[in-house]
């Protein structure tokens, strides 16, 4: 049986800080299929929520609130 694993995509790594309107994102951890990310206020603050999601969804979050990469 073949197996079809999706691989994350080239534009989301571990340790990325990512700007939207009014909070940020960092992705603490990826894996195959689920990407783990704190939001928050401002860069460096203690973290409003930490959440687990499919990387597709984060992708299609990111791209509507057009996001931009901070590191």
């Amino acid at each position: 049986m073949k197996t079809n694993f999706s691989t994350p995509r080239p534009g989301l790594a571990t340790g990325q800080l990512w700007k939207t309107d009014n909070t940020y994102l960092r992705i603490i951890e990826l894996g195959r299929s689920l990407i783990h990310y704190q939001v928050m206020r401002e860069p460096g603050r203690e973290a409003l929520v930490t959440r687990l999601i499919r990387i597709d969804a984060l992708a299609v979050y990111l791209m509507a609130c057009e996001a931009t990469l901070m590191v």
